[in-house]
């Protein structure tokens, strides 16, 4: 008798030990769930706030035709890959949204269409289309009244600051206005090559260079608002 009594009980505290050891593990079991399931919240609030957050401020800046910072970034990249831009300065960026209003007051703006950006710089204006990825056009940024011929410098030769240079001595020129000052497609130019996209009269810019002019721009060069484009060589 006192032998079954024993073995209940060891039996009892057995079974009472196997209950605390799964209600052991049931409680941790619960807890590492609870942590997890705060976490995921925790991630899913943050990210939603952010994303409403970033919501937010692409509506505000579309109903003020203002621009966000990352905006303002992806544009100068953009343009940063057909022009050389300055370094240390940050330009005043800004959407077009009356073009035919602009191309009233101001030549500069003469082949700009709604959408496209204005970059303003303490030098030049520049205007970038995104829907064609192209530079519309490039000027000083106080663009001066056009007299004569307009015309665009670039430098395809390995001198540094050759299309300025040279800019400057073509606008000392009455019968040349230089509209825009940039880079060639390439360096690789041997001679200087002048583009008459116009009607006027390039004779004299054919004997100081001894070249005579083209009609059409040299493969991979980007298309020019101006009506004569000079591309400085590394002959001169």
């Amino acid at each position: 008798m006192y032998k079954k009594f024993l073995t209940k009980m060891k039996m009892a505290v057995a079974k009472k030990g196997t209950y605390h050891r799964f209600g052991h593990l049931l409680f941790i079991i619960l807890a590492i769930l609870l942590i997890v399931m705060t976490m995921a919240v925790t991630w899913l609030f943050v990210n939603y706030r952010d994303a409403m957050n970033q919501i937010a401020e692409n509506e505000i800046a579309a109903s003020t035709g203002e621009l966000t910072e990352g905006q303002v970034r992806e544009i100068i990249n953009s343009v940063g890959s057909h022009i050389i831009l300055p370094a240390d300065e940050m330009p005043v960026v800004a959407r077009l949204e009356d073009a035919e209003n602009l191309k009233a007051e101001q030549a500069f703006f003469k082949y700009a269409s709604n959408g496209d950006f204005l970059l303003i710089y303490s030098d030049r204006g520049i205007i970038y289309s995104p829907a064609k990825d192209v530079l519309i056009n490039v000027g000083p940024t106080q663009s001066p009244q056009i007299q004569g011929s307009s015309v665009e410098v670039r430098n395809g030769s390995l001198t540094s600051g050759a299309a300025q240079s040279l800019g400057e001595q073509i606008n000392a020129q009455p019968e040349y206005t230089v509209v825009g000052v940039g880079n060639a497609s390439n360096f690789n130019y041997e001679k200087t090559v002048i583009v008459n996209l116009g009607e006027g009269d390039v004779s004299d810019l054919e004997e100081a260079f001894g070249v005579t002019a083209i009609k059409e721009m040299p493969e991979g060069e980007a298309q020019a608002q101006a009506e004569i484009v000079v591309i400085i060589g590394n002959g001169q």
